[in-house]
C-alpha cells in the first residue's frame, strides 16, 4: 500500500478538475492494533493500517462518486466517478467553493502496545490470585484515525 501525500491528493484534484465542473476529495487513514487475551493467554497482536480516498464530482451536471484504497490508480478513481455520474441524477446542489476542512490535531498519548500487554497480564494475575480456575478473556484496541 502506498503512502498518501498531499501531492497525491493534488494529482487527483488536478486530473478530476480537467474533466468535471466541480470536485471534492476526502481522505482517511486508520491504524488499528487489537490485542486479545483468550483463555488466560495472549492470543493475538497485530497492527492493521488502511488508507483511502473518496472522490465526489459533478460531471455534465450530474453527481458522481468513487472511492478506493488503491492509491496508485488515480486515473481509474476519476474514471469510476465520471462513470457513475453518467448514470446518475442531475445534481440539485453545488459544492462549497474554496472549502478546506481539516480536523484539529488532538494532543493525546495513545498507550503503547507493550504497556497494554503488561496491563493484560497484570489483570490476569490479579484474577487468578482470587481464583486460579477462572478463564479470562481481555480485549484492547488502539485506533488512530486521520482525515
Amino acid at each position: 500500500m502506498s503512502t498518501m501525500s498531499e501531492s497525491t491528493l493534488e494529482e487527483i484534484l488536478k486530473l478530476a478538475i480537467q474533466k468535471a465542473e466541480a470536485v471534492e476529495i476526502y481522505y482517511l487513514s486508520t491504524q488499528e492494533t487489537p490485542i486479545k487475551f483468550e483463555n488466560n493467554c495472549l492470543k493475538s497482536l497485530q497492527t492493521k493500517a488502511q488508507q483511502g480516498v473518496a472522490l465526489r464530482l459533478i460531471y455534465q451536471g450530474r453527481l458522481g462518486f468513487a472511492s478506493s484504497t488503491d492509491l496508485t490508480r488515480i486515473e481509474d478513481l476519476v474514471a469510476a466517478a465520471i462513470h457513475t455520474a453518467k448514470v446518475s441524477d442531475i445534481a440539485q446542489f453545488q459544492f462549497a467553493s474554496s472549502y478546506n476542512f481539516n480536523y484539529p490535531e488532538l494532543e493525546c498519548n495513545l498507550p503503547k502496545v507493550n504497556e497494554l500487554i503488561s496491563s493484560g497480564q497484570e489483570i490476569l494475575e490479579k484474577i487468578h490470585d482470587y481464583n486460579p480456575d477462572i478463564l479470562v478473556n481481555i480485549d484492547f484496541n488502539i485506533q488512530n484515525k486521520k482525515y
